[in-house]
């Protein structure tokens, strides 16, 4: 619930700070309706409406202490509304994107005060939630989840699938309430490779096919019982110093690609003693590390970020068993984000965004999306993810009202 009124315009502040009091807000809707006369009858059919733009007229007072001063304030006033589309919010909880269609300022002193009036057009009449809403797991193929839009209005999701193995023509991601349907028809590829560990070509106590693994009285081994995804995990075991298992991952891209960007990787992580067991990622100038697994015996999700560095000669990411002997076990290392551009499939359309968006690693492919946008209907809905095992989805929204 919003429990502070907060009107703003993009950055400008309609408050006491810019000497700018607000006397009245004025909510509109247009809708078109179209009606066909019927012959030899005293009626007409009428279509159903379709909502069109809203209107938010502000106004109020705007003072100075000088002239000088005021024209300063309506300076700002004026600077402020004239920024093109921006969020504006009449609390700290929603806001609408829309922009300034008109600007009235007469002045009621000429040296102290004017009062000013602005009419603001939303072409996407929809407020939305200041807080986006992320579900980020590992859904099971086939099978439904929950996926809640807490507001009274439908809104679109942002898609984002990061595959522990190459997809190939096998995305498909439907929301069965409403029956809208998505597919993607290329090639997904991970940028961790044998992240799930299921591949041991030297054996189950050797490296893990693309891993190398360092430390003094070290022990890897491939793991069959205690497991997260498919078959096998890794288990990393520390003897009297620290145990890294890693892996480059600059190569395929090239450094350049990497440096300057903020990289995000996930990885399932068990262990019974707390504060053995994380990962992180190294780019030869420095490290970004995840929390410790807390020692609960169960399987929890860690996340490292770093900034790669604009002279970093390499970039790995680790699994690692540090502080005391202890054994601990990896399973599902995924690269989950690099800034903006994003790693593996990004599929958004969301409302409150400008461009519809199918990025494959970054790069645009708009010619193997088909099918319907994603639409979250108020309430809860239903969202069945079909693809390749083991594949991380994460779906971004924002809740709307009317």
């Amino acid at each position: 619930m919003a429990n502070e009124i907060s009107i703003t315009f993009g950055s400008l502040q309609l408050n006491s700070t810019n000497n700018i009091t607000v006397a009245k807000i004025d909510l509109k809707e247009n809708k078109t309706v179209k009606a066909f006369n019927i012959p030899k009858t005293n009626h007409a059919i009428a279509e159903e409406a379709k909502r069109n733009t809203a209107l938010i007229t502000i106004s109020g007072d705007i003072a100075g202490s000088s002239y000088d001063d005021l024209r300063t304030n309506l300076d700002v006033l004026r600077a402020g509304l004239q920024n093109g589309k921006q969020q504006l919010t009449l609390d700290d909880d929603r806001y609408i994107v829309c922009q300034v269609k008109n600007l009235s300022i007469p002045f009621v002193k000429l040296q102290l005060m004017a009062k000013w009036s602005a009419t603001f057009i939303a072409d996407d009449p929809i407020w939305y939630s200041q807080a986006e809403s992320v579900d980020s797991r590992e859904p099971v193929s086939g099978v439904g989840y929950t996926i809640a839009n807490a507001g009274n209005a439908p809104v679109r999701a942002k898609i984002e699938v990061f595959p522990l193995e190459p997809l190939v023509d096998d995305v498909q991601i439907e929301n069965t309430t409403l029956g809208s349907l998505l597919k993607y028809r290329g090639t997904v590829t991970p940028q961790v490779s044998n992240g799930d560990f299921e591949d041991w070509a030297g054996g189950p106590s050797a490296d893990p096919d693309g891993w190398t693994t360092t430390g003094v009285g070290v022990a890897i081994a491939r793991e069959g019982t205690i497991v997260k995804l498919s078959t096998f995990s890794a288990k990393l075991t520390r003897v009297g110093a620290n145990v890294i298992c890693m892996q480059d991952i600059h190569a395929t891209k090239g450094l350049a690609y990497w440096k300057g960007k903020t990289l995000t990787i996930g990885c399932w992580v068990y262990a019974t003693a707390a504060n053995r067991a994380r990962i992180y990622i190294h780019d030869s100038v420095g490290t970004g590390v995840s929390p410790y697994h807390t020692g609960s015996g169960t399987w929890e999700w860690l996340e490292a970020s770093r900034l790669i560095d604009s002279s970093s000669t390499s970039i790995s990411v680790n699994c690692a068993v540090d502080n005391a002997s202890a054994d601990a076990y990896f399973d599902g290392m995924m690269v989950i984000g690099v800034d903006a551009e994003g790693v593996g499939l990004e599929i958004d359309n969301r409302f409150d965004t400008e461009d519809f968006e199918v990025l494959n690693d970054g790069v645009d492919d708009h010619t193997n999306f088909e099918g319907d946008f994603i639409i979250l209907n108020p309430g809860n809905n239903t969202i069945e993810f079909t693809g390749g095992l083991n594949s991380s989805v994460k779906i971004t929204h924002r809740d709307g009202w009317f």
